[in-house]
């Protein structure tokens, strides 16, 4: 997408700290950010958001099931 990656935390965060499954927390934008909203209502910019979250959900994946 273009966008500048800010790098992952971590943290004792409620929305992940009480599911029952694994979780993460997903920001792909600043809706109070002019530019980045405009991106975030496009929709092939959401479609490639959802892409590279399911690829980065694809490889966790493989990672932990072909071993």
């Amino acid at each position: 997408t273009g966008a500048r990656s800010r790098g992952v935390k971590s943290g004792n965060l409620l929305v992940t700290r009480k599911s029952t499954m694994p979780a993460n927390l997903i920001e792909i934008g600043f809706m109070n950010n002019p530019r980045e909203l405009e991106k975030l209502i496009d929709d092939g910019y959401q479609n490639k958001i959802a892409a590279g979250i399911t690829d980065g959900i694809m490889s966790a994946y493989w990672k932990i099931n072909v071993q």
